[in-house]
């Protein structure tokens, strides 16, 4: 708005300008000069009748003229220099016979020059109205409108949910109070909206965290209820065993989709490194191998590794789970003493997964083809994957002789 009458008065000005400038052009100045210059005559030609001897040079000074005789030598060269000049001439008489001219320079030279001035003057003048509005303007715009134009678009920008533009504040501004109070309120309402989003954050890794540290237990209880049907066939008690199973089921479907549902809003799930024995390791294998069908083929070499015995548990689980549903071979694991960590490797030996599928195992909720007919929500192998990055270490999988992951898990 205010560039618009920045720019109209302008516009206005330089038309009053061009059409002061036309009148001065069209003005007709010969009128009102020789008037004067008729009465600048009459006073010296008074004088001069009332004294013939007066002194010539003293009139010509004070009336700016010059008086020549016509029994003056240059008299004809002064006349041409005149009338060439388009100088004003009268006649000096006495006694009705002209003995002289009175000449007023002037003429078209003058009028020009008075033109030149005027039009300069004009151009002065407007000059310094638009020095006055400009300054005018831009004072009240420094002080009043632009400060008046940020709080309007920091106002836009709170609307938003933006919080993180700060509203600048000058000591001279007439709306500092005003620009104070409301960084102020930007700066409260940025500590809330980051206490909320931590607390539904925090919320949201417990409910993913527990949901998924529940499916370990879960597990365990549906592999003990298939051993449980085997070794029960035709018992009275094998329907309870079914119950169990069924309820089991049921838990691990609503935990799958509660995890699903938290996990697309999360950005990252806690794992806390620490320093562990290698023992550690060697503990959460071993109690693996309690779902039966695993076989430990080597020693776990002593050394400290760096863990989050928790979330390696979570890996290990995960991936012999994988190895026994998918595979349906017994699991091998085997520890290899690497030079920067102890690389665990946990083996079957069924039909693999195919060649282009491998690249999109770590991928959330992603599922092979050889997937199909099994209970899972796609999240093992990325959870393991992601532990595994966290935890400063690497997750290594291929088909060799049937499917092969290898943990690294790195020393501290």
């Amino acid at each position: 708005m205010t560039k618009k009458w920045i720019i109209g008065l302008h516009i206005v000005v330089l038309l009053l300008i061009l059409c002061g400038i036309r009148y001065i052009n069209h003005c007709d100045y010969n009128k009102a000069d020789i008037a004067s210059l008729n009465k600048s005559y009459m006073r010296i030609t008074e004088e001069l009748q009332e004294n013939p001897d007066a002194d010539i040079t003293a009139l010509e000074e004070r009336y700016h003229c010059n008086l020549s005789l016509v029994q003056d030598a240059d008299y004809q060269q002064v006349m041409y220099e005149a009338i060439k000049n388009g100088y004003v001439v009268f006649d000096y008489r006495q006694e009705n016979q002209i003995i002289g001219k009175i000449i007023f320079e002037g003429g078209s030279a003058t009028y020009s020059k008075l033109k030149e001035l005027l039009i300069k003057a004009l151009l002065i003048m407007s000059l310094v109205i638009l020095l006055i509005y400009d300054v005018s303007l831009g004072f009240v715009s420094y002080y009043y409108i632009r400060p008046f134009y940020k709080l309007r678009a920091f106002a836009s920008e709170v609307a938003k949910g933006n919080l993180d533009i700060p509203l600048g504040m000058n000591k001279h501004n007439y709306f500092g109070v005003f620009t104070e109070s409301f960084d102020l309120m930007r700066v409260e309402l940025k500590k809330a909206k980051q206490k909320e989003y931590e607390a539904n954050q925090s919320k949201k890794e417990l409910v993913a965290s527990l949901s998924h540290d529940m499916k370990t237990p879960i597990a365990t209880i549906q592999a003990c209820c298939e051993v449980l049907d085997i070794k029960l066939a035709g018992n009275e008690n094998l329907d309870k065993v079914q119950l169990i199973e069924d309820r089991a089921n049921m838990i691990n479907n609503l935990l799958n989709n509660m995890f699903h549902a938290t996990l697309e809003e999360l950005e990252e799930l806690e794992v806390n490194v620490q320093d562990e024995l290698s023992t550690v390791l060697k503990e959460i294998v071993e109690k693996a191998q309690t779902l039966g069908g695993v076989l430990i083929q080597n020693t776990c070499p002593e050394c400290m590794l760096r863990m989050d015995a928790l979330r390696l548990a979570q890996v290990v689980d995960n991936i012999i789970s994988n190895a026994k549903k998918y595979g349906k071979t017994k699991v091998e694991i085997s520890y290899e003493d690497a030079k920067n960590g102890v690389i665990l490797k946990i083996r079957d030996h069924g039909q693999g997964v195919p060649e282009e599928a491998l690249p999109l195992l770590i991928e959330k909720f992603y599922r092979a083809e050889n997937a199909k007919g099994c209970t899972g929500a796609g999240l093992g192998m990325y959870l393991a994957d992601y532990f595994m990055k966290r935890m400063e270490g690497d997750l290594v999988y291929y088909n060799e002789e049937g499917f092969v992951v290898e943990i690294f898990v790195r020393k501290a």
